[in-house]
């Protein structure tokens, strides 16, 4: 909103301005500029003024890769990040706000299979194997080189049609066994979950078919005898899923 009265004509020239990434874990530590943008020529205009931008990134220091990547991550979780804003004539005057994140969160996970699924039982005992493949889709204006080294899969195992469930992110930092969603959906009877995080590689998609998306990338990772964990109080649900199984496999 303009708050100049009408009588009050401005207009401003090109004005420069950096922004920077603040340090999340120390206070003390400088912030890192990571573009640089300017305004074009500014009048006031009533009841609103409105503000053309642009500019451009400028090179990211290797020191800097763990603030940008939390940034890049909070983003994609459509979570906002805190920057500072000053200008370069002006710099001891800062401003520090929040850069948002996108609402709705994007889908960065697409296409998330486990390929020539098999189970195995060691005594009492059931475990899976099979290879994990996931498309991975950027939002548009993400367009930068990804490099996914491992993953941890979380899976939860169902007779029948799977529902539309949202579920939590999870990263190395959360305990290792993890809450189950409370309650349990239906149909859910097992998890399959492996002790350690798995090596996995990343491929670009050199032809993706999303449309108005960033860089998409294929994942793949193999999955060998993870532990296959009967939710509780669905026993019956899971033995009833056996013998299924078993019946099929004599049928045939």
């Amino acid at each position: 909103m303009d708050p100049a009265p009408l009588s009050f004509n401005l207009t401003l020239p090109p004005l420069p301005f950096i922004i920077s990434l603040p340090s999340t874990t120390n206070s003390s530590a400088a912030s890192i500029p990571v573009a640089a943008i300017h305004t074009q020529p500014l009048s006031l205009t009533h009841p609103n003024i409105t503000i053309d931008i642009a500019g451009s990134v400028l090179p990211i220091q290797s020191s800097s890769a763990s603030m940008l990547s939390a940034f890049i991550a909070n983003y994609l979780r459509g979570e906002s990040s805190p920057i500072v804003i000053f200008n370069p004539y002006f710099p001891s005057y800062l401003i520090k706000t929040g850069f948002p994140g996108p609402n709705p969160k994007p889908k960065i996970l697409r296409n998330v299979t486990i390929h020539n699924m098999k189970l195995q039982a060691k005594g009492t005992s059931f475990f899976a194997s099979g290879a994990i493949y996931a498309r991975v889709v950027l939002p548009r204006g993400l367009n930068i080189h990804l490099d996914v080294n491992r993953v941890l899969p979380d899976v939860l195992v169902f007779d029948g049609e799977v529902p539309s469930l949202s579920l939590d992110s999870r990263d190395e930092k959360d305990d290792p066994a993890s809450p189950l969603p409370d309650p349990l959906p239906e149909r859910a009877f097992a998890r399959i979950r492996p002790d350690e995080w798995l090596d996995s590689l990343s491929e670009i998609d050199e032809a993706p078919d999303e449309e108005g998306s960033g860089s998409v990338y294929t994942v793949t990772a193999d999955l060998v005898d993870a532990p296959l964990q009967v939710l509780p109080g669905r026993e019956t649900a899971f033995s009833n899923f056996v013998s299924k199984v078993c019946t099929f496999s004599c049928c045939f």
